[in-house]
């Protein structure tokens, strides 16, 4: 199959995702602005913390018996790429600025219509307000689903799905020319132009302000509830549970098989710190920037001109400054972590500006007066019921934030294999090259292990949040 084909076959599987993200986006989002409890919150977006190797890991097997039914084996794959990236898309719908155009407006529009107006030019008048008002909320929540659903990899390289991005990864690492690599990219390039331009054109033309979040006025009804707790069960299942099941049955035979092979472990041991290293690094540089840019309104537009290459999806962007860090001017810095670093920031630069918008959102302002309050106090305990107030309600959405980015950069598979410096190896890396040789005990632990480290990190962060705090807050 051509690059062509498998962009259009990549692009149509994309396509459907997307209008089904739309179709039930609003109304999850509805749904949990109306305070959904924590357990609903967390299931929901477990699965954008969910490992892809760890599900194409997981289900590798499963995908090579449907070898003989393609139908059956697109059809599950692209739902457990539904399963990961709507909730991405609620999270935009969460977010996205109101419609410049109320419905209100539409009604006053209706009712000054004059008895001489032709009645063709005020119906295209009135279409013309429904859809600026409607493409404002929609177009957001489909063009991040498309091109998440678009520039994903890992899976689709595990379960043998057709996908752009598993073709010219593995033309890249054949040894195809940088530079037929780069003209190759045109043609999924233009697909993800052909997406952004539009929501772009309706973010500065036609949204409202940008802190002013969408209202969600209807009130969600007992079956959309349901929906949303069953769609929460089987995205559970689905990308967490049954992985980690088939991922944990082999624990113990492959824990004694880790620590009887030398060699390995401490080659897995480098792999896990290198990949610590570059995600705390990434997530810093990350998030920092972005907040101190978007808190500083001269430097927002500055802030969002920065998170357009992100939009390009890691392997483009990635290839991109493969060839930059390549050329004259730059290449005395190819063999340094800097392109690595630079891919994944830039990369991770929407995500972390969508989440602190997201985290600003959420802040109930009376409950951060309330901890400055108890900050004043000059009793002890008190102070300390500031500190654990302020972590309720101001540093638990940032750490969460930091968390999921760290993770992400942690995670890496693509910008690592192709930017990382001679002699680098993360996990992901040695865990990649290892799935090719099936499913076996030992790398089912390292695995495992690779996924647990993360949560061991959040564990330790949010055990000793008292003495984090004390550090920020005097």
């Amino acid at each position: 199959m051509s690059l062509v084909e498998a962009c259009g076959w990549t692009c149509l599987r994309s396509l459907a995702i997307s209008i089904l993200a739309v179709a039930i986006c609003t109304r999850f989002a509805s749904i949990l602005s109306r305070g959904g409890s924590r357990l609903v919150w967390l299931g929901f977006l477990s699965p954008l913390l969910c490992p892809e190797i760890l599900t194409g890991y997981a289900y590798s097997s499963f995908s090579l018996s449907l070898i003989q039914h393609p139908v059956w084996k697109e059809l599950w794959y692209s739902l457990l790429v539904a399963f990961r990236w709507i909730p991405a898309g609620t999270l935009m719908a969460l977010v996205a600025p109101s419609p410049s155009v109320s419905r209100e407006a539409i009604h006053c529009y209706r009712l000054a219509k004059r008895p001489d107006d032709a009645r063709g030019r005020h119906a295209l008048g009135l279409a013309a307000m429904w859809l600026r008002r409607g493409a404002t909320g929609t177009l957001p929540i489909f063009a991040i689903v498309f091109l998440l659903s678009f520039q994903e990899f890992e899976m689709a390289s595990l379960f043998g799905a057709t996908s752009w991005t598993v073709w010219l990864f593995d033309a890249q690492a054949s040894g195809l020319m940088l530079t037929n690599s780069l003209a190759s990219a045109v043609w999924p390039l233009a697909c993800e132009l052909v997406v952004l331009i539009p929501v772009w054109y309706f973010a500065l033309h036609h949204a409202g302000p940008l802190t002013a979040a969408t209202e969600f006025n209807a009130r969600p009804t007992q079956s959309q509830r349901v929906a949303l707790n069953l769609w929460v069960m089987l995205s559970v299942m689905a990308l967490w549970l049954i992985p980690m099941w088939i991922v944990g049955r082999d624990g113990p035979t492959g824990i004694r098989s880790l620590f009887g092979a030398p060699l390995m472990r401490e080659a897995f041991v480098r792999g896990v710190a290198g990949s610590l290293l570059v995600g705390i690094t990434a997530m810093a540089i990350t998030y920092v920037g972005c907040q101190w840019l978007w808190n500083r309104h001269r430097w927002r537009g500055f802030a969002i001109a920065l998170c357009l290459p992100g939009f390009l999806g890691i392997l483009l962007l990635s290839l991109i400054l493969l060839f930059l860090f390549q050329s004259a001017g730059l290449n005395w810095l190819y063999n340094s972590p800097v392109p690595l670093v630079t891919a994944l920031v830039l990369w991770m630069s929407p995500r972390a500006l969508l989440l602190l918008l997201l985290t600003s959102r959420l802040l109930p302002s009376d409950s951060i007066h309330s901890a400055n309050l108890l900050f004043a106090v000059a009793d002890s305990p008190q102070r300390g019921k500031g500190r654990e107030l302020w972590w309720q309600t101001v540093a638990r959405g940032h750490v969460w934030a930091l968390f999921l980015l760290f993770l992400w950069a942690y995670l890496d598979l693509t910008a690592t294999s192709i930017l990382a410096p001679a002699g680098f190896r993360s996990a992901p890396i040695e865990l990649y090259i290892q799935t090719h040789y099936g499913r076996n005990a030992v790398l089912s632990v390292m695995i495992g292990i690779t996924v647990a480290v993360p949560a061991l990190v959040l564990g330790m962060v949010v055990a000793s949040r008292q003495t984090l705090i004390r550090w920020f807050i005097k």
